[in-house]
């Protein structure tokens, strides 16, 4: 079977920065299973205008950040150089469509490292959620609305 070349593929993966806590059991729990973990998702997507091809997405994950819950608790951030075969999307309809093909990618970048790093800690390697790429997108589109309707007011 012949296999068709995918409009994107991702370069480059870089983790910039990443910290992890393990965050114990209560000694009077008497649930043995980890509850899941609170995450907060972010991430930002740059055009390279050096290569009309490419772009950058930067990805922020923090989980536990308030460390109330037993497991892990950590903060990772992340970036991926991904590779069109055509020019890189500029308008907003093709870039989010873009986004769903990347985006993914970068996503389980970040996972394969999470299971990494945690696999010899207390509680085992760590599968991060895969999230909703399409909620993620509605509501960073959302975030940035809000953003600019706030930036016209002053």
């Amino acid at each position: 079977m012949d296999i068709k070349q995918a409009p994107v593929d991702i370069r480059k993966f870089v983790v910039v920065s990443v910290s992890l806590d393990t965050v114990p059991m209560p000694p009077n729990r008497k649930e043995r299973n980890l509850p899941p973990l609170p995450l907060d998702f972010d991430f930002n997507v740059f055009a390279n205008p050096q290569e009309e091809r490419q772009m950058r997405i930067v990805v922020r994950i923090t989980a536990n950040r308030e460390k109330k819950v037993p497991g892990y608790s950590f903060h990772i951030a992340a970036e991926g150089w991904f590779e069109f075969s055509e020019a890189a999307p500029r308008d907003e309809r093709n870039r989010e469509e873009a986004l769903m093909l990347a985006l993914p990618l970068l996503v389980h970048s970040i996972r394969t490292y999470l299971l990494h790093i945690t696999a010899p800690g207390l509680y085992g390697p760590f599968p991060l959620p895969m999230p909703d790429i399409r909620d993620l997108l509605e509501k960073k589109r959302l975030a940035d609305l809000a953003k600019k309707g706030r930036g016209s007011e002053a």
